[in-house]
Parts: C-alpha cells; structure tokens; sequence
C-alpha cells in the first residue's frame, strides 16, 4: 500500500481561503505479465500449400508474480490464411522471469498470397493462488508470420527461370545450325 500526499487550497465565498492536507491510500498488488520474447516457424520459409508446420512461441513472464496454469493458444484473425491443428499449448506454471517454449502447429491455405499476416497469440493464466490471487488474466499480442514462396513442392530458384529458356534457347539455336 502506498500513501499518496494531497493539499488541498480553496476559497470560500467570502474570500477566506484555506488549505487541508489528506492522504490517499492506493494499494498496488502484484500480477503476472507476458511478452513474446522469440517466435520461429519449422519450416523457416512457410509456402502455400504447407502442411505441419510448428509455430514455435518463446514466452517469459515479466511480471511481479507467479502466473499458474498459462497456456498459449491461436485467435482467429479474419485475413489469417492458416488452419491451426493443435491451437494451444499448455504451458503450466512459471515464476517470474521463467521462461518457456509453447508449440502451435497448423496448414497453410492453398491459395494464401506471398506476404506477411499478422497471426493474434493469446497468453492466458492465473495468478498465484498461494498470495490468493484468482483473476484470470488474457494477453493479446500478435505474430507476424511470412508466406514466402510459391508451391513447395516445386523447385524455384530466384532467377532459374530465365537460366532455363536461355539455355532452352542455345539448344534450339545449336540444333538448327548443324542442320545447316
């Protein structure tokens, strides 16, 4: 509990002034916080089509006290072409400044655009019962994940492309000069 000082100064109707000093109790209790210290998807580059992927979502508990039962779990964003398998991970307890990995896994829509979406994470816990703290607390925080090339089953190079019909040209050329 902290005690906040406060003076007050007021004038009457009559033009007295005066002063009263009081103070204000503000009791300020502990609760667990969350940040998302490291996130990585396997595999790295993501591409249409995938299947299995694992989302892999480091969290550390910054807060001022122990938070009981978190668990990390995938919200459903609108524009999110991704079809989440296993949605949340349940992490268990952690003390302040402990920190753990929570794995996602989830496809990759068929007809996803190559570019990055903005994936919602929720981090959900309780606070510890032994200080008797029983508030349930919820974390949003957001993931940008990249789709970042085309079909993975095909083999695509930057640049294999045009190596392909220069060469494709070459033989043409070669072919049509020995029938010279």
């Amino acid at each position: 509990t902290y005690s906040i000082p406060l003076q007050i100064r007021y004038k009457d109707t009559k033009g007295g002034e005066y002063e009263v000093m009081r103070e204000i109790s503000i009791l300020v209790e502990p609760k667990p916080e969350f940040e998302i210290v490291s996130y990585y998807t396997e595999p790295a580059n993501i591409s249409a089509g995938d299947t299995g992927v694992k989302l892999h979502v480091r969290i550390r508990n910054v807060g001022s006290e122990k938070a009981e039962s978190v668990s990390v779990r995938s919200t459903g964003e609108a524009e999110v072409p991704f079809d989440f398998d296993v949605k949340s991970d349940y992490v268990g307890n952690l003390k302040v400044d402990e920190e753990w990995t929570a794995v996602l896994k989830f496809d990759v829509d068929t007809d996803a655009l190559l570019k990055i979406y903005q994936q919602g994470i929720e981090i959900r816990c309780t606070g510890d019962r032994d200080l008797g703290d029983y508030n349930v607390y919820l974390f949003d925080k957001m993931i940008p994940i990249s789709v970042s090339s085309s079909s993975s089953g095909t083999f695509s190079v930057p640049g294999f492309e045009v190596l392909f019909v220069l060469i494709a040209l070459f033989v043409v050329f070669v072919l049509l000069r020995r029938k010279r």
